[in-house]
């Protein structure tokens, strides 16, 4: 589902939508959770590691 208001520029709405459904997908697939061996805690318990993919820059 997608909510997007009034569009006014439909060429920045579908950039955004796709530049969104991109970060979202880049989180999900790059997600992993790191246990420290010695006590069983999850290490990397914020999104301070997160990579995502460059974006590509349009010419």
């Amino acid at each position: 589902m997608f909510a997007a208001g009034r569009i006014i520029n439909p060429d920045t709405a579908r950039s955004q939508l796709l530049g969104g459904m991109t970060m979202g997908l880049s989180m999900a697939l790059h997600e992993q959770s790191v246990l420290d061996p010695r006590f069983g805690h999850v290490i990397n318990h914020d999104l301070a590691n997160y990579t995502s993919p460059p974006t590509p820059m349009s010419a």
